[in-house]
Parts: C-alpha cells; structure tokens; sequence
C-alpha cells in the first residue's frame, strides 16, 4: 500500500497506527515488513470483516 508523503510522516511520528484496506484477498501479512518510501511499516495484526458485494 502506498502512503501519499502527508501520511507517510504522521505514520512515522505513530500518530496513525491503523489502516483500513479492502481486498479481495490479503495482500500483507502479519509479521511482515514493508518498505514505503523510506519507511519500515511492520504488520502486527491483520483481521478479516464480511465484504460488500
């Protein structure tokens, strides 16, 4: 997932520590580490909800 750079530096000063994405099918994993423009953003949860037609 990409971050525009106003969220990215709020993410970096842990004022977001949540985001909401619809899938079709988890795209990230719990543990995993990904690199957003400088950033380290770790996945430390990941939970699924009934999806909209």
């Amino acid at each position: 997932m990409m971050f525009g750079r106003d969220v990215r530096d709020a993410v970096a000063r842990r004022e977001f520590t949540l985001s909401i994405r619809r899938w079709s099918r988890p795209q990230v994993k719990v543990g995993g580490r990904y690199l957003s423009a400088g950033l380290v953003i770790e996945i430390d949860l990941l939970r699924g909800s009934a999806s909209a037609p």
